[in-house]
């Protein structure tokens, strides 16, 4: 609940990746007898810059542990949707990723930014403790010693 989540000091800058939707569904369907319709990114997605680097999440508190690098980009994973009939099917997995470095990342920022504890959504309990789990890993990040994940 929004509410009772403690107010977040770090400030996520909101990211559009839909510019790559027909990239991605080209690619997705190149040499494929049953073609999707769409492509796209499931969730919101920004970045938080800290003193250790850059780190980006999707609004249900999920993102990368280490900062963003040539070594570990984000892997941004698109899904693929196709017309059956009256409905959409859409997959339950990834069709593709896209890796983005740092300058991709910020290429896609809209200007607009949200504190850390708007941006992940409220949905009960797990997405609660996804906020929690990241903003003590920002916390934490340059205390952490190589091995631990």
């Amino acid at each position: 609940m929004l509410d009772t989540r403690i107010a977040s000091k770090y400030t996520v800058n909101i990211m559009d990746f839909s510019s790559f939707n027909d990239m991605a569904l080209e690619h997705y369907n190149k040499d494929r007898d049953v073609k999707a319709t769409a492509c796209k990114t499931m969730y919101r997605h920004g970045f938080i810059e800290t003193q250790d680097g850059m780190f980006v999440l999707c609004d249900e508190g999920v993102g990368n542990k280490k900062p963003i690098s040539f070594e570990h980009p984000y892997q941004l994973e698109f899904w693929s949707e196709r017309n059956e009939g009256d409905g959409i099917i859409m997959e339950i997995k990834p069709c593709l990723l896209m890796r983005f470095e740092e300058a991709d990342l910020r290429a896609c920022a809209t200007g607009e930014t949200q504190p850390l504890h708007e941006f992940i959504r409220t949905f009960g309990g797990r997405l609660d403790s996804n906020y929690m789990t990241f903003e003590r890993w920002l916390d934490n990040y340059s205390t952490r010693w190589e091995g631990e994940e």
